[in-house]
């Protein structure tokens, strides 16, 4: 008799390895007039730790966390649009990273940034 893991149930086994295998994508937006000051202030922030790039030109960036775990930013005229893909085991943990930071950086403003894959 092989005990993989007691106290678990199977189902919670399967879906902790399949949301570390399947990737899943979530749009934060941040409501705000200076989205590219915003956008380039978080890529430069993160880029002390992480892979980062950012686009005055065309007010993109991208923040790459790890295999498979891709921030993409697009600053518009009134909001930041920030694609997250990553696995679903992390999709939390990042969503929380980007939005602390967010936050912080637009804190006298009152920047929020609402999630639209209904978790946050």
């Amino acid at each position: 008799m092989v005990v993989l893991a007691p106290f678990r149930k199977a189902r919670d086994i399967v879906a902790g390895t399949l949301g570390r295998r399947f990737p899943v994508t979530v749009v934060g937006r941040a409501p705000t007039e200076r989205a590219a000051r915003y956008g380039r202030q978080l890529a430069s922030h993160l880029g002390r730790k992480v892979e980062t790039s950012w686009d005055e030109d065309t007010g993109r960036g991208r923040v790459t966390f790890g295999p498979g775990e891709v921030l993409v930013l697009i600053a518009q005229p009134e909001e930041l649009v920030a694609t997250l893909t990553c696995p679903s085991a992390r999709a939390d943990e990042l969503k929380d990273v980007v939005e602390r930071h967010l936050v912080r950086f637009g804190a006298k403003e009152g920047l929020e940034v609402h999630w639209q894959d209904g978790r946050r």
